[in-house]
């Protein structure tokens, strides 16, 4: 055991009286390390050794039209052991194990039943992974009609009829949902779209998301951080402007574009509103070519929805058209990979004091 302390911290500086003396101490030694590596990155040793040993993967998306923000792949282990937090729904079909790391680390941070659950800002992969967990009801939030019918589709299957509701609404609405409360509020990348829906809102939605939750109650909490606007490599900058060229369109077509809020800020307000943040996690996120031609296609769109064709605004929207075939091409001609690691997502596990 002296070896090995020597050999992990600086084998360089080992001292002769703890080399081992024989062929079989250095077989003892070489198994142990290689029985604690498996150990770590089985997912006994957290997510992060997920990320060190290479088992990232792409991930959901906050909502169907979202840019990227994959999260750490957890191993099957780990997914095991999650399934058991599950609670019965006799009325609806069992979801699939989640590959969501954050996710994953949110219900396995959360023991217990949950009781009623609110989706405060609801989409296909939240709510699936809702009809997973020990849930009493759920009651889930779109401020789309077309997005309730989308969930209907997918994910009514998951859910049980007599407990469960997909609801139409605007938190902006102080007449949506008033005296509700529930004993878990998820807000799953929520935050970052409401500068596009409701601007200036941002304050205000975490306040009516704190009179959602019943003194005793847990919010959870899921966001991205902004990127880093300084980046210079290839793949980086690609990702940069590929969101770039969405915000222009959605600017010059008089629409306010997302805008993601980063971890402090949210903690800061949540502890100013009086929740008591008991737990938070940051997660590697991997952006894959895939997604950047899916973040592109929705700049595509947004550009033609800049109003006018004639003149200046017709120059400009061909000029635009321009830049987003010259993304979208680079980013198709790029080598499949798994994607690249570039920025980071977090999630926040809050209570309401009693």
């Amino acid at each position: 055991l002296k070896f090995l302390a020597c050999a992990l911290l600086d084998p360089s500086q080992m001292a002769s009286d703890v080399r081992p003396r024989s062929p079989i101490s250095v077989l003892f030694c070489t198994l142990f390390v290689a029985a604690l590596l498996k150990w770590a990155c089985e997912g006994r040793g957290g997510a992060h050794w997920d990320f060190v040993c290479g088992r990232a993967g792409s991930h959901r998306q906050p909502d169907a039209r979202h840019m990227a923000t994959p999260r750490t792949r957890i191993c099957a282990s780990t997914q095991l052991q999650s399934a058991k937090l599950g609670g019965s729904r006799p009325n609806a079909q069992v979801p699939p194990p989640t590959q969501d790391a954050v996710f994953r680390w949110v219900a396995s941070s959360f023991p217990g039943r949950w009781g009623h659950v609110l989706d405060s800002g609801t989409g296909p992969d939240s709510l699936t992974w809702l009809a997973a967990c020990p849930v009493d009801s759920i009651t889930a939030v779109t401020a789309d009609e077309g997005m309730r019918a989308t969930m209907f589709q997918e994910v009514s299957k998951y859910l049980d009829k007599s407990a469960d509701s997909v609801v139409v609404g605007n938190w902006r609405d102080a007449e949506f949902m008033p005296n509700r409360t529930f004993d878990v509020v998820l807000a799953d990348y929520v935050l970052g779209s409401v500068e596009h829906f409701a601007p200036h809102f941002q304050t205000g939605l975490l306040r009516r998301l704190h009179a959602l939750v019943r003194p005793g109650g847990w919010l959870l909490f899921t966001g991205k951080e902004p990127e880093n606007l300084n980046a210079t490599h290839f793949m980086p900058t690609l990702i940069l402007q590929a969101e770039a060229l969405r915000t222009a369109a959605m600017l010059f077509g008089h629409q306010q574009p997302y805008r993601e809020v980063p971890r402090w800020w949210v903690e800061e307000e949540l502890t100013h509103l009086g929740f008591h943040v008991e737990s938070a996690k940051v997660f590697p996120r991997r952006v894959t070519s895939e997604k950047i031609v899916r973040n592109l296609n929705w700049a595509a769109e947004e550009i033609e929805k800049i109003p006018g064709c004639k003149g200046l605004v017709g120059e400009l929207k061909a000029e635009l058209r321009t830049q987003q075939q010259m993304l979208r091409a680079r980013a198709e001609s790029l080598p499949p990979t798994k994607g690249y690691f570039f920025g980071e997502d977090y999630a926040l596990l809050a209570r309401r004091p009693l």
